[in-house]
């Protein structure tokens, strides 16, 4: 994933997370706030559309097709 191209998409988690924030389910959707490197890492902070955010590495998402 090119980090200049990710502000802004839509996208799916692909695997059950668990977060400070709280859980997040398979097949979450969620819009892409920002991503950052950390620790030689990309990580990926995303608002999920049934409320909190949380970071996400990007092997854990799917980006959505846009019409």
């Amino acid at each position: 994933m090119n980090r200049s191209e990710l502000k802004g998409k839509r996208c799916r988690v692909l695997k059950f997370l668990t977060s400070a924030a709280g859980r997040v389910d398979r097949f979450s959707e969620g819009r892409i706030r920002y991503s950052m490197e950390n620790l030689g890492r990309l990580l990926v902070l995303v608002d999920w559309d049934v409320g909190g955010s949380t970071d996400v590495f990007p092997d854990e998402l799917e980006i959505l097709e846009t019409a």
